[in-house]
């Protein structure tokens, strides 16, 4: 909107069918790009501040304007799970800063100690890795739960009487 437009708060004359605003940067490049970064785990807070992809507010949008898009971030999506769970097969085999070598104060000598720091972490890691990917796939890694709907009976007893 031009100065005078805003200033008179009279509208511009832009013909019927006209779209306003931004150009939309949907190109199957830009999908494809943001289709592999979610498969590798990535957030759609870490894409959108990528230089010359779009915000995140425009890929959320997209997955509810465009069916095109949606079936393929649903794609991208179910691929996350799979990279999460190599993730957590990573994470639990790597056990390089598990130990420590700490040198004693009082005797100067060195010997190896836990580094708990870097076990919760890693523990922290797979837990939050193992929750989402219990909600993004619930029926493969969700908590399974049985129901148990069988009525057994008791045989009817009068007070203080015999059941036969």
């Amino acid at each position: 909107m031009s100065k005078a437009t805003a200033k008179s708060g009279k509208k511009e004359n832009v013909p019927r069918g006209t779209k306003r605003g931004r150009p939309s940067k949907y190109t199957d490049e830009i999908v494809e790009e943001i289709c592999r970064r979610v498969a590798k785990g990535e957030s759609l807070r870490q894409i959108g501040m990528v230089e010359g992809l779009p915000c995140t507010e425009t890929i959320r949008e997209w997955t509810h304007s465009n069916k095109d898009f949606s079936a393929r971030y649903a794609h991208a999506k179910a691929l996350m799970v799979d990279h999460f769970e190599e993730e957590i097969r990573e994470i639990a085999h790597d056990g390089r800063n598990d130990w420590e070598v700490i040198e004693s104060e009082r005797t100067g000598q060195e010997r190896i100690v836990l580094n708990a720091e870097a076990v919760q972490r890693s523990r922290l890691r797979v837990d939050t890795l193992k929750w989402l990917m219990s909600k993004l796939a619930p029926k493969k890694y969700g908590d399974k739960i049985e129901v148990d709907n069988k009525v057994t009976m008791q045989p009817y007893t009068e007070i203080g009487g015999d059941a036969n």
